[in-house]
């Protein structure tokens, strides 16, 4: 009984872990924080780049080593070694600072990339309650939400003249948030992975590797969200600078994403009501038909109505329609991929990621060096590919195939 208590905390241990690791103050300013330490809009881009190489050395070892050594133990060296990135900002100035803390928080994430899904997953599975992981991942994404909805407005309150003493600040509120992550982490209860003989001996990388390289529909679905998720990131990157020099000042800015955060944390967490007569990979393409709708529109609007303040609400709609997207393929993923190496198959998928990031971020820092709108059309053309292309179609999960034979 003890253990089923402890295991049902894990859900709400992840939830505040997530939600404490995504305090992020500094998210609201972070452009603007790179510029003060040197960096130029270009190079702001490329520490996307740095980021994605580091992912792709370290994203299947980090969780070949979840699977074998455990879940919770690797969360909780991801937390550290975000924390020490963290520090590294706070004290260094110039270009290489930068990119060392960029590389800590690379490594860090690839800890927990298919890492906190697995754990989750395995838990609801230990509990019986298999039927209800869609809930509890939505849940779970939702707390990457949950501070945001006031830490936008707190932190440009804070940086509002963007000084170097408020930029550490907002940094060492951040670590604090980091650390007690790090406590709560330390109370999870390892669920099992149900792993049998004949299963470890195949090897997980190998079952993982095999059945991403042989399923064309997974290829597709893992292609779908790299390709608008990284569209997405490019233009977050310089966001900030674009909205600032269009009028709107830092507290608008942030206030702005304090209500975008309370609509998406809504939303994600009850993602299971969103269309909920049709599958997971029909929502899947209607939000990537949503996300390029809203690129289109910005840029109409960019050339036929250009308000500052509709470009911005327009933003926060594309962002709203990528981010909504991510329980639902967490949910898909977990589907196809057996238990006993969830996180190295999930992490697999994050690896096409970051070989994918290299050359579309390198694309889109060149052409922002000759207008902020053109890596706008960039992504509209790549959301455009994915409807295209790379729609996500329906396929059956491993259990309900192993049950069939």
């Amino acid at each position: 009984m003890d253990r089923i208590a402890g295991l049902r905390k894990n859900f709400s241990h992840m939830f505040w872990v997530q939600a404490l690791l995504n305090v992020k103050l500094i998210n609201v300013v972070s452009t603007l924080f790179y510029l003060r330490r040197g960096l130029t809009l270009s190079q702001v881009l490329y520490t996307g780049i740095v980021f994605a190489v580091v992912n792709l050395v370290l994203e299947v070892p980090s969780s070949y080593l979840a699977d074998r050594w455990g879940r919770k133990p690797t969360l909780v060296l991801g937390l550290l070694i975000y924390l020490a990135g963290l520090v590294v900002w706070i004290i260094g100035h110039g270009f290489w600072p930068i990119i060392v803390g960029f590389i800590c928080i690379a490594a860090s994430y690839a800890c927990f990339t298919g890492t906190d899904d697995a754990l989750v997953y395995d838990t609801a599975k230990e509990l019986g309650e298999e039927k209800t992981t869609l809930r509890e991942l939505s849940r779970y994404y939702a707390a990457d939400r949950l501070f945001k909805i006031a830490t936008p407005l707190i932190g440009a309150l804070i940086a509002h003249s963007l000084s170097e003493s408020q930029f550490v600040l907002l940094l060492s509120l951040d670590s604090v948030a980091v650390i007690a992550a790090i406590i709560i982490c330390l109370r999870i209860i390892e669920p099992h992975h149900y792993m049998d003989v004949e299963q470890q001996e195949r090897g997980a990388l190998h079952d993982a590797w095999h059945l991403i390289r042989s399923e064309r529909r997974i290829i597709y679905a893992i292609l779908s969200r790299t390709v608008i998720f990284t569209s997405a990131l490019i233009l977050w990157r310089y966001h900030q600078v674009s909205f600032i020099n269009m009028g709107i000042s830092i507290v608008k800015l942030g206030l702005f994403w304090a209500v975008y955060n309370t609509a998406s944390f809504l939303l994600i967490r009850n993602i299971q009501w969103f269309l909920p007569e049709k599958s997971v990979s029909v929502r899947i393409n209607v939000l990537n038909g949503l996300y390029t709708g809203f690129v289109g529109l910005f840029i109409v609007a960019w050339f036929w109505l250009p308000s500052p303040y509709v470009l911005l609400l327009i933003y926060g709609l594309l962002v709203l329609a990528e981010m909504t997207r991510w329980p639902l393929y967490s949910e898909l993923f977990n589907k196809r991929s057996l238990s006993y190496n969830r996180a190295t198959t999930l992490s697999l998928t994050n690896l096409l990621k970051s070989i994918l990031d290299i050359p579309l971020i390198f694309t889109a820092a060149i052409i922002l060096k000759y207008n902020v709108i053109y890596p706008y059309g960039f992504a509209f053309l790549l959301g455009v590919v994915v409807l295209l292309f790379f729609r996500v179609k329906t396929f059956p999960s491993r259990q309900s195939e192993a049950m069939a034979k």
